[in-house]
């Protein structure tokens, strides 16, 4: 009798993986991408002793997915800079219109006629989410 039981519970259980795995199949994925150029972080520190110091600070991209629904979504972040991919610090904060995320990166320096000096990142964002809606991007500071 016991055995007859535990053979039903199997069979259910394979059941209803089943019915999970048909509709995970089935869920809609909307891709969103955009392209977004980074600016200067510039950085002025005077300690007030005759001491100044200015420095390019790091660049913080604020990246928001806002759904048509306004509700928050199950969602991915994927990005490439100047085409490469890209493993930077990014962290998903909390937004209640969608989805948002902090991306940090260090400036990025390079020859610019001839004069070593500060560039821009051009990013590509892509965001795959459960709900339709909109993408976007800004520095922290804008």
């Amino acid at each position: 009798m016991t055995e007859a039981e535990l053979k039903k519970l199997e069979d259910e259980i394979t059941a209803l993986k089943a019915a999970y795995e048909k509709q995970a199949i089935q869920m809609p994925v909307f891709t969103k991408s955009i392209y977004f150029t980074t600016s200067a972080n510039p950085m002025h520190i005077d300690y007030g002793d005759g001491n100044v110091y200015d420095f390019d600070g790091n660049e913080r991209v604020v990246v928001t997915f806002n759904t048509s629904r306004g509700s928050n979504t199950l969602a991915t972040l994927e990005m490439t800079i100047d085409g490469f991919n890209s493993d930077l610090k990014v962290k998903r904060v909390p937004y209640s219109g969608g989805a948002r995320w902090i991306v940090y990166n260090s400036p990025t320096y390079g020859e610019v006629g001839g004069n070593w000096q500060r560039i821009n990142t051009n990013y590509n964002f892509t965001v795959q989410s459960a709900v339709d809606g909109t993408l976007s991007a800004r520095m922290i500071w804008q």
